[in-house]
C-alpha cells in the first residue's frame, strides 16, 4: 500500500477544523479541499475550470459517488463491451487526464448471496483501474426502510430492515482492502457508515486503529453536516481513534443545505460546515431520495419549479444559498446558472475559494471561530445555536466585575 505521508499537521483547538499538508498520490493538499462532481462535468466545463483553478493557485480532484447493485456486479463477469464497463462506473477516458476518484457504495450485502470476496473481485480489478488517485473501500448499506402505501395513494414509513451487522461490515472492509492492495500503489479508504450506532462506531476505531487503517472516508448518506447525531457519531470515532494525529478524513454525500424551503430566498449551507467537523476532504453532494409512487408524479410546471428552486448558488459572505433567479447576475449568467451542471462546478470553485480562505484565516490567527462564527449565516440559523456543536465553548474566568 502507498501510504500517505503527512507533512504538516495544525490543529484547531476549539473545533475539529486542522490543516494538514500531504500528497494523495501526486496531487499536493495543503488544506481542506473540495471535490469536483464528475456527475456535473463536461469536458468543455473542465477546459474551462482549469483555467479559473489555476488564478486560484489551488488544484482540483474529480470525484463520482457511485451506488451499485448486485445483478450490476455480477454482470461485470461476462461483460466485453468496454464502452458498457466503464459506463457502470460512469467513467469517461478524459478523466484519466486529472486527479480523480471513485467513492462506491454497494446496496446490498454481499455475505447474503456470496461465500466470499473472491466471487466478485472482477469488480475490484476493474474499479482498481478507474479510480486513479487513490482507492475507496466500498460502503455497504446497512438498513432498508420499509414503506406501505395508504389509501390516498402516499407511502408511508413503516419500519427499518437491517440489512448488514457490524461483524460483516468488519470482514468486508478487511477483505476488501487485502483484494484491492495486491501489488497496489494507491492511498486506499476504509468507508464509516454513519448509519451504525454511537456503540458500533466506537468498536469501529478500535479495530481500524489495530490495523493501522489511517485513510477514512465518511459516507453521510445525504444528510447535512448541521446534524447533531451525525457530529457526535464523527466526534466518537475521531476521539477513540488511537493515532488521531495520523488520520486522513474524506467525507462525501452531504446534503448541500441544512434545510431548504421553495418560497425561502436563502437557504443555510451544509457542505461549507464540513471541515470544521474534522475532515480534510468534502466530496460530493447528495440529496435524499424518497420513493415516488404514480400518484406523486410531478407536473412539468411543478419540476421546472423545483428546478429553479433548486438552483441556488453559494455566497461566501454568508455561507446561505442564494436563488439563482434573485441574483445579481446578467440574463445570460443567470441562465447558465439555472444548468445543473456549470452550477454544480460553478458552486465547487466557490466552496474551495471559501476553504482556502477559512485555511488562511486559521493559520494567521491560529483559529477558525472567530472566522466563521462571522458569517451571517451561524449566527441566524436557529439563533445562533449551531455553534454550539461546532465549537467547543471557552470559560471565562468570573471576576468581582461581573457582579457589578
Amino acid at each position: 500500500m502507498s501510504d500517505i505521508k503527512i507533512k504538516e499537521v495544525v490543529e484547531d483547538n476549539e473545533s475539529g477544523f486542522n490543516v494538514k499538508r500531504f500528497k494523495l498520490s501526486g496531487l499536493k493538499i495543503n488544506g481542506p479541499i473540495k471535490t469536483i462532481d464528475t456527475k456535473g462535468i463536461t469536458k468543455e466545463l473542465l477546459k474551462e475550470e482549469m483555467k479559473k483553478y489555476k488564478k486560484m493557485d489551488t488544484k482540483f480532484l474529480l470525484e463520482t459517488s457511485k451506488s451499485f447493485r448486485i445483478n450490476s456486479i455480477e454482470s461485470l463477469t461476462n461483460e466485453t463491451d468496454k464502452t458498457k464497463i466503464k459506463n457502470k462506473f460512469y467513467y469517461k477516458n478524459y478523466f484519466s487526464d486529472f486527479p480523480n476518484i471513485i467513492t462506491p457504495k454497494f446496496n446490498f450485502n454481499p455475505y447474503k448471496n456470496f461465500e466470499n470476496l473472491e466471487e466478485i473481485s472482477n469488480f475490484y480489478d476493474y474499479y482498481y483501474c478507474f479510480s486513479d488517485t487513490a482507492l475507496f473501500v466500498p460502503n455497504l448499506r446497512l438498513k432498508k426502510n420499509l414503506y406501505k402505501e395508504n389509501k390516498d395513494g402516499a407511502l408511508r414509513k413503516t419500519g427499518v430492515k437491517k440489512l448488514t451487522k457490524l461483524e460483516d461490515y468488519k470482514r468486508f472492509v478487511k477483505e476488501s482492502f487485502e483484494i484491492l492492495n495486491f501489488k497496489n500503489n494507491k492511498p486506499i479508504f476504509v468507508p464509516i457508515s454513519l448509519k451504525l450506532s454511537i456503540g458500533e462506531i466506537k468498536e469501529l476505531a478500535k479495530f481500524y486503529s489495530e490495523n493501522e487503517f489511517y485513510n477514512i472516508w465518511l459516507d453521510f448518506q445525504s444528510a447535512s453536516t448541521a446534524d447533531p447525531t451525525k457530529q457526535a457519531l464523527l466526534r466518537n470515532f475521531i476521539r477513540n481513534f488511537e493515532e488521531k494525529e495520523r488520520l486522513i478524513v474524506h467525507s462525501t454525500n452531504i446534503k448541500r443545505e441544512i434545510i431548504s424551503h421553495r418560497e425561502d430566498l436563502f437557504s443555510p449551507g451544509s457542505d461549507i460546515l464540513t471541515p470544521i467537523l474534522g475532515p480534510n476532504i468534502i466530496g460530493v453532494n447528495k440529496e435524499p431520495s424518497f420513493p415516488i409512487n404514480n400518484k406523486e408524479n410531478l407536473s412539468y410546471q411543478e419540476k421546472k419549479e423545483l428546478k429553479r428552486h433548486k438552483a441556488r448558488i453559494f455566497e461566501k459572505d454568508s455561507y446561505y444559498y442564494k436563488k439563482v433567479s434573485e441574483c445579481e447576475f446578467n440574463n445570460d449568467r443567470k441562465e447558465r446558472l439555472m444548468k445543473e451542471k456549470p452550477n454544480i462546478t460553478y458552486n465547487a470553485r466557490k466552496l474551495n475559494e471559501e476553504l482556502i480562505s477559512q485555511r488562511n484565516e486559521f493559520l494567521k490567527e491560529m483559529t477558525i471561530k472567530p472566522y466563521v462564527s462571522n458569517k451571517k449565516m451561524l449566527n441566524e440559523y436557529k439563533n445562533g445555536d449551531l455553534k454550539k456543536n461546532l465549537f467547543k465553548k471557552i470559560i471565562k474566568k468570573t471576576t468581582m466585575d461581573d457582579f457589578i
